[in-house]
């Protein structure tokens, strides 16, 4: 691949050569829509929906696949959570280092249907307090909703000391695990997670237009779609039961054949694997960061994140630096709010964003050499002054 590809908390690329063949494989010898027909297509696109819930659930912890419903991504289905579970008066409580993904749905429906909505702070590291979040509960609050891992600073949230808290206080618990589905350790089940929400793009190595939620038996949303999904065709009123009640039209099988062959990918791997070489690469990384001259290194150390890392330059526009990245050293990386604007607000960066690296299980440590050179090499011509 030409150049170092480094936004893979946007999109995950380079795809596993599986992916491509999958999907070319699909659309050239199958195309069919499962159950759609009783030919030999239609059943091998059923097989391959099959599979690919069953596998997910094999790598999130999920016992029962008819809990994981597909949706088009994570903004899709947080909405589906969102607008299918709180009523009017109902009090959800999130963090400031929410996405748009769920901040915006929740914004409009303050206003449409009278939600009320507490943001917890978070630290200087954008970790938030288990205490912090229970200190809001309210009678009226129904849900809790936390992103599993920043997508700005890469900050791993207390998952399982939040879900616990929920399950006492018999509080509805929503994690956004877009930034960790395929590369940190997720098991859904043991964690007691009521919704779960995944893309399929980021590292799980899927194309886009995949995702979806795993929802907790004894759950119901009303759904927001309805139609033909090949379940009870002769009926006007629409399946009751999972998935068929939330998984109307026709699905994305090209993009499910991807995510299948991504998955499958991740497994052969190992998931503990994966976390193993991309905290190297951000070890690596913030190491070669360290030191360098005007350059803020933001959120905490690799441990304790995914394989994300923010910066910033002193007196230097973060577009620009990305812009020098790219044009100069063919560094592709992210500039700006990263859709994520409460963080910036907390840690000081709202004005302009930060520089967000963000790896992948394709990036290699040479790579990030190369990197660390380029920062020494834009500091020194900016600022003069230590190169080593």
């Amino acid at each position: 691949m030409s150049g170092i590809y480094l936004d893979n908390a946007a999109t995950s690329f380079p795809k596993p050569e599986y992916v491509y063949k999958a999907m070319d494989y699909f659309m050239r010898e199958l195309g069919g829509s499962p159950a759609r027909g009783s030919y030999s297509k239609a059943q091998e696109s059923e097989r391959i929906v099959i599979k690919l819930r069953s596998k997910l659930c094999q790598l999130l912890g999920v016992s029962d696949p008819t809990r994981l419903l597909f949706t088009f991504n994570s903004t899709d289905a947080l909405n589906l959570v969102l607008k299918g579970f709180l009523k009017p008066g109902d009090h959800v409580i999130v963090t400031d280092v929410e996405h748009n993904a769920l901040l915006r749905p929740l914004w409009k429906m303050r206003q449409t249907h009278n939600i009320a909505v507490t943001i917890v702070k978070s630290n200087e590291h954008g970790q938030v307090s288990p205490e912090d979040i229970f200190k809001e509960v309210t009678p009226q609050t129904k849900l809790i909703a936390c992103v599993h891992a920043s997508n700005v600073l890469g900050t791993l949230q207390p998952i399982q000391e939040i879900g616990a808290g929920c399950k006492k206080r018999g509080i509805a618990f929503l994690v956004d695990g877009s930034q960790t589905a395929g590369a940190y350790p997720v098991d859904v089940d043991a964690l007691g997670i009521d919704f779960f929400v995944f893309t399929g793009h980021k590292s799980l190595l899927g194309p886009g237009g995949t995702g979806g939620v795993i929802i907790q038996h004894g759950l119901e949303l009303d759904s927001y779609r309805e139609g033909g999904n090949g379940a009870h065709s002769d009926h006007l009123e629409q399946p009751t039961g999972l998935p068929e009640r939330y998984e109307s039209g026709t699905p994305n099988m090209l993009g499910y054949a991807g995510l299948l062959a991504g998955v499958e990918f991740i497994q052969e791997q190992g998931v503990h694997n994966i976390r193993a070489h991309e905290l190297a690469l951000n070890k690596a990384l913030m190491e070669e960061l360290q030191g360098i001259d005007q350059v803020k290194i933001y959120g905490p150390s690799a441990e304790e994140k995914v394989a994300i890392t923010s910066i910033g330059f002193k007196m230097l526009d973060t577009s620009e630096v990305g812009q020098i990245l790219g044009k100069k050293f063919n560094i592709m990386v992210r500039t700006g709010i990263h859709c994520s604007p409460l963080i910036h607000q907390n840690i000081g960066t709202k004005a302009q964003g930060t520089v967000r690296f963000s790896m992948g299980w394709f990036n290699t440590l040479e790579e990030i050499k190369k990197v660390g050179d380029a920062v020494r090499e834009i500091s020194h011509a900016v600022y003069g002054g230590n190169r080593s």
